[in-house]
């Protein structure tokens, strides 16, 4: 939290970083933070596959890998 502003009886909080509709964006607007955890999420999940490689069909591993991609 960066400062609280007070308007009367209310305060408002400023925050360096907020999070809406799925999108980090930060005070100077970089996407710093929005693209570290999108590439956080995709390895992951990448890890995730990885692991459930021998279970399932090559096919079944194609059509997760491209919705992953997709998505």
């Amino acid at each position: 939290m960066l400062h609280v502003i007070h308007f009367g009886s209310s305060s408002v909080h400023l925050f360096s970083v907020i999070r809406n509709l799925g999108v980090w964006i930060e005070c100077g607007l970089t996407l710093l933070m929005h693209i570290t955890k999108v590439v956080s999420r995709c390895f992951a999940t990448l890890r995730q596959l990885l692991s459930i490689q021998r279970s399932v069909s090559h096919e079944s591993l194609t059509v997760l890998t491209v919705a992953l991609l997709l998505t």
